[in-house]
């Protein structure tokens, strides 16, 4: 009884697959280290009043009491509605603004650039 002999694409698999361990690996860690620091803001803001800080322990209960204090005590309404006007008035004006993409007029001059971001194989 005889094995089939391996195909080209089967080769080279391996070297593939090693090659990308590396990069997974930091990416993997770079993810870890922006993750962690969110899941820390966000496990101290449900955490009780007297529990201890992350360091030290996590909370063994959550609550959104700090949350709601945050909205009763202070300006934080206010801060908070003004953030959203900032954002959806700037957003509109670079909407309103913006120039199209690609511009027409690059479109009708049949340059090869022309063609390449219009979708044409060739000029007019």
């Amino acid at each position: 009884m005889t094995l089939p002999a391996p195909t080209l694409g089967t080769a080279h698999r391996r070297p593939e697959r090693r090659r990308r361990i590396g990069p997974t690996l930091v990416l993997t860690a770079i993810s870890l280290f922006t993750v962690a620091p969110l899941l820390a803001v966000v496990a101290l803001a449900l955490s009780p009043e007297d529990a201890p800080t992350l360091p030290h322990a996590l909370p063994d209960s959550l609550t959104f009491d700090n949350i709601t204090r945050i909205f009763d005590v202070g300006e934080f309404p206010r801060w908070l509605w003004n953030s959203v006007v900032y954002s959806v008035v700037s957003v509109l004006v670079i909407l309103l603004t913006a120039p199209r993409w690609p511009p027409t007029r690059w479109c009708a001059s049949g340059s090869p650039a022309a063609t390449s971001c219009c979708g044409r194989s060739s000029p007019p």
